[in-house]
């Protein structure tokens, strides 16, 4: 299986059980999709980045929000919202 990255967040996806709902054909990661594999709606995924982004670099809110837009914004599933 060649690595892919995720669409949504950029996380490489190397092994099976890394893409949403276990199917290597999602573009999506299993961090940003439900138990299906589908997609997680926005506001929900940048909530879960913005705690990420708070718990790994011990940054304030205000600064994980600023690199969590950011990051989304690089990013295909969400170039509609920026």
């Amino acid at each position: 299986m060649s690595e892919r990255v995720c669409e949504s967040c950029g996380m490489p996806m190397r092994q099976i059980q890394d893409f949403g709902g276990q199917h290597e054909k999602n573009k999506y990661c299993r961090y940003c999709t439900n138990e299906k594999g589908e997609l997680k709606d926005f506001e929900t995924k940048f909530q879960e980045m913005v705690s990420f982004i708070t718990s790994r670099m011990n940054v304030s809110q205000a600064t994980a929000e600023r690199v969590a837009r950011e990051n989304m914004a690089k990013m295909p599933a969400w170039k509609n919202y920026f």
